[in-house]
């Protein structure tokens, strides 16, 4: 078949470029300080506490030296586990790593065909990478959910034994031996925040959960299913007591509910339910207000100051139940303090809020609101605060001079005057014009990003923004903000490869080191894909980076 001209000159030059591109990627890379090759393509790497890189490949889990590359052991028998499943037990030598197994049944009657997960947890030693235990030693057939008893050094598992019987059990960490095991962990209630849920036969998710909630070292609140929040002696399993709440669905924090909260003296838990809060004596269960306070909107974040409990909430994710706004409350009747809520917030573009003296400051739709704590009146702190790329922050933080507006691409310091210090942006790491068309003409196949929770995972004490899946790529350290992005490499890092100069003018992906201090960019490492696979070690100023089988260490 004859290409016709007008066709066959643009596809030419496509498939050139693309070829000039990925040699030139490759040439901007410095020479690494080690590098090494595995059997595997490498799907994620992780630095454990006592400071290796562990990495896992389909197949295995590999521990190297930070420092040399040099392998110090391999796990073969745990294969095919996603970073956001692997996971290191704070203060001690283990490591959670849970293996999806995908199972497809088909009705006899009506040939649907389901698919749904078991699980098993993989206790591990992260210093010689041996597996202590495994969930099915605990005869559980799909362990579905755990949590760590630092005070016994135990932790409690959750699953369904190949009856399909529901047991929570208290299991020591070292040993693996059972402490206690209950069968009626929540009578008549599966808890819903614990289910695994395989939405394409692909994309694995675990549903984000209440975190458990411990008053005391040896007392623990859960709130888990529809109806009941509940409170454990952890040491025994015994049921303390178990208070009936409204039978909506648990808040679970990936739709943007707040954690409960426990009152400064610790007798009062606060828990939240769609766009209410309940109150309930920790010592026995019972309603401390008659009928539970209803909010504006779903509550995200609750912060205790002098004179009363500040509450911070909105819709959830989904656009629903309720308005931004913010109140203060009596925390002992739950009577608002302020004449009215303040609202002069936009929904799904605020960020958590900073206490300063007797103000508190809120970042919302390009400004810092400080509002009074003690009468709920405002002034404009801070304004023209416009992110770029579409961005709005997905979190403030304070700092020494002032505060940080931080999101996915933009960096902005605002000082303790309200004033603007600087705004850092970096461009996402997209597909260029040309790239998006080389991609419909050679039908290659374009990247998409993954978006995993991991019950129990997130923090009990801020509120995290679930609208930035691409946050994570983001990281912070005392001095510098690294951030990944696509960029133009200068003549200076093309150096002398004059063969490639008309094409300087590409952007390629590359990893960015950035002064919080001053907002500039002081380092670039150009990468060689979009959604490359990284880890940063902030302390020493390097990046390891891995892109099929080999892993290289670089200075940055």
């Amino acid at each position: 078949m004859r290409i016709k001209p007008r066709f066959f000159f643009p596809v030419l030059f496509i498939i050139y470029s693309l070829l000039i591109l990925s040699g030139l990627a490759a040439n901007l890379l410095p020479d690494p300080v080690w590098k090494v090759t595995v059997d595997k393509d490498v799907e994620w790497q992780k630095f454990s506490p006592n400071d290796n890189l562990i990495v896992g490949t389909k197949e295995n889990l590999i521990c190297l030296d930070k420092d040399s590359g040099q392998p110090l052991w391999t796990v073969d028998n745990l294969s095919d586990i996603h970073s956001d499943y692997f996971s290191f037990i704070p203060g001690t030598p283990y490591a959670i790593a849970e293996q999806l197994i995908i199972v497809e049944e088909r009705d006899e009657r009506t040939s649907a065909l389901t698919r749904h997960g078991h699980c098993i947890l993989n206790l591990l030693d992260y210093e010689s990478g041996r597996v202590i235990w495994t969930s099915r030693d605990l005869g559980l057939f799909s362990c579905q959910g755990n949590f760590l008893v630092r005070s016994l050094k135990a932790l409690m598992a959750y699953g369904r034994d190949e009856q399909d019987n529901d047991i929570m059990q208290l299991v020591d960490l070292a040993t693996g031996n059972i402490l206690w095991r209950n069968e009626n962990f929540f009578d008549e209630e599966k808890p819903e925040t614990f289910s695994m849920i395989v939405t394409d036969g692909t994309e694995k998710v675990i549903n984000g959960n209440q975190v458990p909630l411990f008053d005391t070292e040896e007392t623990i609140i859960t709130y888990m299913s529809r109806k009941y929040v509940r409170r454990w002696n952890v040491g025994t399993g015994e049921l303390l007591w178990k208070s009936e709440i409204y039978p909506f669905k648990p808040p679970v924090l990936v739709e943007g509910y707040m954690p409960m909260a426990l009152s400064p003296d610790r007798e009062i838990v606060y828990v939240p339910c769609r766009n209410y809060l309940f109150a309930l004596r920790t010592i026995d269960g019972t309603k401390l207000w008659e009928e539970p306070v209803k909010l504006r909107g779903i509550p995200r974040h609750v912060e205790f100051v002098d004179n009363g409990m500040l509450v911070w909430g909105e819709s959830d994710n989904k656009g629903k139940n309720g308005k931004p706004f913010i109140i203060l409350l009596d925390p002992r009747s739950g009577q608002p303090l302020w004449e009215k809520p303040f609202n002069k917030l936009k929904d799904g573009l605020t960020t958590n809020f900073i206490i300063r003296d007797n103000s508190l400051l809120i970042y919302s739709d390009k400004k810092i609101y400080s509002v009074d704590i003690n009468d709920g009146s405002y002034a404009e702190f801070a304004r023209d605060l416009k992110f770029d790329g579409k961005e709005s922050p997905a979190y403030m933080k304070r700092t020494d001079d002032g505060y940080f507006l931080v999101s996915s691409q933009n960096l902005m310091l605002v000082n303790g005057q309200g004033q603007k210090v600087f705004h850092t942006y970096c461009k996402a790491p997209g597909v260029s014009g040309l790239l998006k068309f080389a991609t419909i003409v050679s039908s290659l196949a374009g990247y998409t990003l993954g978006y995993y929770m991991v019950a129990g995972a997130l923090p009990t004490y801020a509120p995290v923004n679930y609208r930035f899946p691409r946050f994570k790529a983001t990281v912070i350290s005392d001095n510098y903000v690294y951030m990944l992005t696509e960029t133009k490499p200068t003549l200076e890092e093309l150096g002398k490869k004059e063969q490639y100069g008309h094409n300087k003018n590409f952007s390629k992906p590359a990893l960015v080191k950035i002064n919080k201090q001053t907002g500039a960019i002081v380092s670039t490492l150009f990468l060689q894909d979009k959604t490359p696979i990284y880890d940063i070690d902030n302390t020493e100023s390097k990046v390891y980076y891995a892109r099929d089988k080999e892993i290289c260490c670089y200075d940055f």
